[in-house]
């Protein structure tokens, strides 16, 4: 997960890669977005944005995974990339939290038959100055 400026790069892949580091402090004043990149997901596989809210000084980016785990063969890999705008931002402490919902499946043209879900919790905190 990072934070960039939005006129970071032409794409959420370009802003990815040239993000600052987290303990860098951003610009005031300048329209932000908050990154989060996938693991490693087998061609199959759906990625969905199910939510995204501020709360305070917090940015929620709720995703949702459907991994395939059926046979691999002439499957292409891939990362997906999930971008919320935060805008402009005043100077202060903010973080960038993701719940990311995992859910497996192994009949390569049913993503629906997902099963056996789980839940992580990724947070990222960046100061705007």
């Amino acid at each position: 997960m990072v934070v960039a400026p939005s006129h970071a790069g032409a794409s959420p892949s370009a802003r990815y890669v040239q993000a600052p580091q987290p303990s860098e402090a951003l610009p005031a004043g300048t329209e932000l977005a908050g990154i989060l990149c996938t693991g490693e997901l087998a061609s199959p596989a759906t990625v969905r944005v199910t939510g995204a809210s501020r709360h305070d000084a917090v940015f929620q980016l709720s995703v949702e995974i459907r991994n395939y785990t059926g046979p691999l063969a002439g499957n292409v890999p891939f990362v997906a990339l999930a971008e919320m705008e935060f805008g402009s931002l005043p100077a202060g402490q903010y973080a960038f939290t993701a719940d990311i919902a995992t859910l497996e499946f192994d009949l390569v043209d049913h993503p629906e038959s997902a099963r056996n879900p789980s839940r992580q919790e990724h947070s990222v905190s960046f100061q705007v100055r």
